[in-house]
């Protein structure tokens, strides 16, 4: 019985330390793409809105230009 117990919390402190690794790192990288998305949905919108005020209002080119724009500045984010 002791030499399970042993065993038990020797296995809980590996499982631990491996899951802080995971975590640890799956929270940045989640904060990132997250702080990344906003940036990106907000330009797109603010570029839709300009291009469409400056009557650049020809079919798909306002989402494409506004598409563009948007991903070159928040790559840089």
């Amino acid at each position: 019985m002791i030499i399970m117990r042993k065993h038990t919390s020797i296995l809980l402190k590996i499982s631990l330390k491996i899951y802080k690794v995971i975590f640890g790192s799956f929270f940045k990288y989640l904060l990132s793409s997250l702080s990344s998305f906003i940036v990106d949905i907000g330009l797109f919108s603010d570029y839709t809105v300009d291009c469409i005020s400056n009557r650049i209002n020809r079919g798909t080119i306002p989402i494409i230009v506004s598409t563009v724009l948007a991903r070159i500045f928040s790559s840089y984010f």
